[in-house]
């Protein structure tokens, strides 16, 4: 005989009201009772907000990992070990192939997830393995990021190198499995997982009806190349080093060396009037010198980023390198008229004070 019954209630999205809980008890088919009040007080429910609830990939795949039968790669980095991951990957080694065990919860907008093997931890030359849900049914099959770029079309050819692949969807979640074989060629490359070691790729993103991807709402790549015949434990999330010292440069030039400059040049003129250093006044020639040791860091700064994208980046959505080059160049200016500007006493004088007033406070808005 039942003593205690517990049940939930989840109030509509945006429920403001007060409720009251009653309750109907049934004894037997002719004993029972109706709208029972129950002994609390009318609840006043100030503002409830509809949530998605998402299932999360197999906790068989976390066993695995936390067990170390599998290698295991997942999005964020290390997630497996509270069972949090958006996107997880498990492999192993058997037969002189490789068995992949792909899955992850999809939003909304998400429609895939994907890995891909590569020889560096940038997007180029990759051969990719994408799980996409389309209706009810997931198709597995492979792409090749373009080269230069962060583009990806899906091949036409046969799933060369791929067999055994499954997928299927449920809950929310979409799992995916395959093999791959040693040694693949795709697009005149080949790809040795036995002798060679690669970096990971994961991601995840919307596509779709048709299955046509779009650019991925969450990425992830390891941290260092992969031998894919061990049993191992990748991470992933690290920024890359010249990415640190780009941010680093331009985070010291913008923030620190530049405001100290604008300081001197405007509240420092009038200070030490009777002082010079190298032959002109004193808070000219530390705004001079500070503007040039900023520069120096800009130049550095931008060079680096250029080297680690291998050229120009592609993000469309992304305005940072856009406004990135069009700070430096505000910047890179910012001398070249300061070679040319007019004597004190000049008439064209205040042009070039309002010009270079205009010039920097712009880049430093930019970069800001």
């Amino acid at each position: 005989m039942k003593k205690i019954l517990t049940t939930t209630w989840t109030p509509p999205a945006n429920f403001k009201e007060e409720v009251i809980f009653r309750s109907t008890v049934l004894k037997d088919y002719k004993t029972f009772w109706l709208n029972i009040d129950t002994l609390s007080p009318p609840i006043a429910v100030t503002n409830t907000i509809a949530t998605e609830i998402m299932a999360g990939p197999s906790p068989d795949l976390y066993d695995d990992c936390v067990a170390k039968r599998k290698s295991c790669f997942g999005m964020p980095s290390l997630c497996f070990k509270d069972k949090s991951c958006s996107v997880i990957l498990t492999y192993i080694y058997k037969d002189g192939e490789v068995e992949f065990e792909m899955a992850g919860s999809l939003g909304t907008s998400d429609k895939y997830i994907a890995t891909g093997i590569s020889q560096d931890d940038k997007m180029g030359e990759d051969v990719v393995t994408e799980c996409v849900l389309l209706g009810e049914r997931v198709i597995v099959r492979q792409s090749w990021n373009i080269p230069n770029g962060y583009n990806n079309e899906v091949l036409d050819e046969d799933l060369e190198g791929i067999h055994g692949q499954t997928g299927d969807y449920v809950d929310g979640v979409i799992t995916c499995h395959w093999k791959r074989k040693g040694v693949t060629i795709v697009r005149n490359s080949v790809h040795d997982i036995v002798k060679n070691k690669y970096h990971l790729l994961l991601a995840k993103g919307p596509a779709s009806t048709d299955g046509v991807k779009s650019r991925h709402s969450e990425r992830s790549v390891s941290d260092n190349p992969v031998n894919l015949t061990q049993i191992t434990v990748v991470a992933g999330g690290q920024v890359p080093l010249l990415i640190k010292l780009h941010g680093t440069f331009m985070v010291v030039a913008w923030i620190g060396f530049v405001g100290l400059s604008i300081l001197m040049a405007r509240y420092y003129k009038q200070v030490w009037q009777a002082n010079t250093l190298c032959m002109v006044k004193i808070w000219f020639a530390i705004h001079r010198f500070l503007m040039l040791l900023s520069l120096s860091l800009m130049i550095v700064g931008f060079v680096l980023i250029f080297v680690h994208v291998e050229g120009w980046s592609q993000v469309a959505t992304n305005p940072h390198p856009i406004l990135g080059c069009v700070t430096t160049g505000l910047a890179l200016i910012q001398p070249i008229m300061a070679l040319f500007r007019p004597k004190p006493d000049a008439r064209k004088r205040p042009i070039f004070n309002w010009l270079h007033w205009f010039v920097g406070n712009s880049a430093k808005t930019l970069a800001g």
